[in-house]
């Protein structure tokens, strides 16, 4: 399913890293990052994450010029449990709060679900938001760091991080042109360090869909 947009926009971002992202090839990318360890002055991993969170929308507010008051809606998601950076975080802000888990397309849910209310003119602007952070997403779904459980030699990573992304109905530099909702595509993949190759599939399959259905150059698919 594929849906079009005729004026919503995302008109500014912020994003936070973590120790090995500011070590990584993206780290010119980033607005800020922690590169001191994985707490960040706080007592817990889970906490950690709140704060990434915060930080993040509260950036992308100075960014923007706005404050709370200014915002209709947040949309926001994380990886752990009854989503408690989310819910933490927004607990200090303010705004009127969409929590949504999606695992590793939270970021793109959130996108959809925003310019969806904005196109249909349900609000003027909202912030979309997303974090994780690695040693708490390794507790919620493998092992706990502090286990010492040896890892494969290939596996998927965790992010340490948050990133936020202001959308509005004025127009700006990037257009949110169109989005299409992919399908479950399960191939029996069980191996959970190998969840790549679990989300490949329907990752495949909705971009071939999406092409489709906006009439792109598919040939080199088919």
């Amino acid at each position: 399913m594929t849906n079009t947009y005729k004026n919503v926009y995302v008109k500014e971002t912020s994003t936070i890293g973590g120790i090995y992202e500011a070590n990584g090839p993206l780290v010119k990318f980033l607005d800020k990052v922690y590169d001191k360890d994985f707490y960040y002055n706080e007592k817990s991993f889970e906490k950690a994450e709140v704060k990434l969170l915060k930080d993040s929308i509260n950036l992308l507010l100075e960014k923007t010029k706005l404050t709370d008051n200014d915002i209709d809606l947040l949309i926001s998601g994380d990886l752990l449990n009854q989503m408690v950076a989310t819910n933490y975080a927004s607990a200090t802000i303010g705004i009127p709060l969409i929590g949504i888990y999606s695992a590793c397309s939270t970021s793109a849910l959130g996108l959809i679900l925003g310019s969806n209310m904005i196109d249909s003119k349900q609000i003027k602007n909202c912030i979309v938001s997303v974090s994780s952070h690695n040693n708490g997403s390794e507790k919620q779904f493998r092992q706990p760091v502090e286990y010492g459980g040896p890892k494969k030699k290939t596996s998927t990573f965790t992010v340490t991080g948050a990133a936020s992304a202001y959308l509005s109905g004025e127009k700006g530099l990037i257009k949110v042109e169109s989005a299409t909702i992919g399908k479950v595509v399960d191939l029996g993949i069980t191996d959970s360090s190998h969840m790549g190759a679990v989300m490949a599939p329907s990752a495949a399959e909705t971009i071939y869909q999406h092409l489709k259905d906006t009439k792109r150059d598919i040939s080199y698919y088919d």
